[in-house]
């Protein structure tokens, strides 16, 4: 009985590993995803102001 226990909780957990495996990498992959939307969306409010910048400065 303790064998048929301990194969069962080894298969139990394999398959968890299996299910948890790709859940993971992909809230890596959105973490960079979130990261670099960041980057850019500063990057573009700092061309906003350099624009708006000029244009007070030909004023």
């Amino acid at each position: 009985m303790k064998i048929l226990k301990s194969a069962l909780t080894s298969v139990i957990i394999s398959v968890l590993v299996i299910v948890i495996e790709p859940i993971r990498i992909f809230a890596g992959l959105a973490s960079f995803v979130v990261f670099g939307m960041l980057i850019v969306d500063s990057v573009k409010c700092y061309i906003k102001a350099q624009k708006i910048s000029v244009k007070e400065k030909k004023r």
